[in-house]
């Protein structure tokens, strides 16, 4: 690996910086002989609920399970509707489906996040919950969602896997709602090895009952008093999330050095070159898009010689541009890339003017 690739996943440094630990961590609950609901899962549950300020919160196998539970455990299932963000991972909708319900797809703002006007206007006589979604460490303003379910009568369920640590005003994500879902993924900011999620909630025996969901429908005197799933975290993924959590206020300080080095050195580049963000969304959006489109067109409609050189001023026009904000100078790329559109448009146009007399593509005669 060359020093400029940033892997993806880090394990390899993680586990040289913290791998002793992990290891006596999960040697320790091994050697327990508790495979399942050891010591170690209930402490985690009980720091978890701390973290986010709940009264409960329940492992389960994965923050799949999170969001399946958290519907099925107040009854939603077919004939019912659960309005959902129409951005988001698939387990988000694919649980509502997995509980027999209908996903009712929401628009979202600019930020991705749900809107709700749009779930205003797509609440019907038939919905029953919404999942919030806390997409990338954005929160929802949790007054407002509160509020708007509240007055639906709607189970509000907080989809807070990727935003575990993050919080707005006093109130942390994973305290949002009647009940709220983390996952423990490898691609979270706290990570199982493995597989993992958790179910939050303030409620006694709304906690109960995923406690029986999770562990083939256990109640605490070990009878089975309802049909239920397998779906228990291990001790051992519990033992290393406890040391994870451990970790967790040194690496998001950390994260937050790095995204502050990013926000200084972009900043300083888009401001050099006199170029806003939208700016440059907008030129790769016609660099990749627009500008091939219009080519293909042209190839179609003008005479082969032309086309041959149309396609040579574009691909010299390309080189420099690259160059060109490879070495800073954005702006010869923004300006380039709209002098291309301008001079193809143009070409339509004309083209276009004078269709009866162009010579058609020999392909398409």
């Amino acid at each position: 690996m060359s020093p400029a690739e940033i892997p993806f996943f880090a394990g390899a440094r993680e586990m040289a910086a913290h791998g002793d630990g992990y290891v006596a961590a999960i040697g320790a609950a091994l050697v327990s002989g508790r495979a399942l609901q050891g010591p170690q899962v209930a402490e985690l549950e009980a720091r978890l609920a701390g973290a986010c300020g709940r009264a409960h919160a329940v492992t389960v196998g994965s923050g799949t399970d999170a969001l399946f539970f958290a519907l099925a455990a107040h009854g939603i299932g077919p004939g019912d509707e659960v309005l959902v963000p129409a951005f988001s991972f698939i387990a988000t909708a694919s649980c509502i489906v997995r509980a027999g319900a209908r996903p009712v797809f929401v628009d979202v703002d600019d930020a991705g996040l749900l809107d709700l006007e749009s779930a205003a206007a797509a609440c019907g006589t038939r919905a029953r919950a919404l999942i919030a979604v806390q997409l990338y460490g954005q929160m929802l303003d949790p007054a407002a969602l509160e509020a708007f379910a509240r007055e639906r009568e709607l189970v509000l369920v907080e989809d807070a896997a990727q935003a575990f640590g993050a919080a707005t005003g006093k109130r942390r994500a994973g305290s949002v709602g009647r009940v709220s879902c983390l996952s423990f993924d490898p691609t979270k900011t706290v990570s199982a090895p493995g597989s993992g999620g958790a179910v939050l909630c303030d409620d006694d025996a709304l906690a109960e009952r995923l406690r029986r969901l999770r562990w083939h429908g256990r109640d605490a005197a070990g009878a089975f008093a309802e049909l239920g799933y397998n779906s228990q975290l291990p001790t051992a993924a519990a033992a290393v999330l406890l040391r994870k959590l451990e970790l967790d206020a040194e690496w998001t300080r950390r994260r937050r050095e790095v995204a502050a080095h990013y926000d200084a050195a972009l900043d300083g580049k888009m401001a050099a070159t006199g170029i806003t963000v939208d700016q440059m969304f907008l030129v790769f959006t016609d660099v990749y898009i627009l500008i091939p489109t219009l080519m293909v067109f042209l190839s179609l409609v003008l005479r082969p010689r032309v086309n041959r050189i149309v396609n040579i001023v574009v691909a010299l026009v390309y080189a420099v541009s690259i160059i060109a904000s490879c070495i800073g100078e954005g702006w010869v790329y923004y300006l380039l890339g709209s002098a291309v559109e301008v001079v193809l448009l143009v070409a339509i146009v004309r083209t276009a003017w004078t269709w009866p007399r162009t010579q058609v593509a020999p392909s398409l005669r």
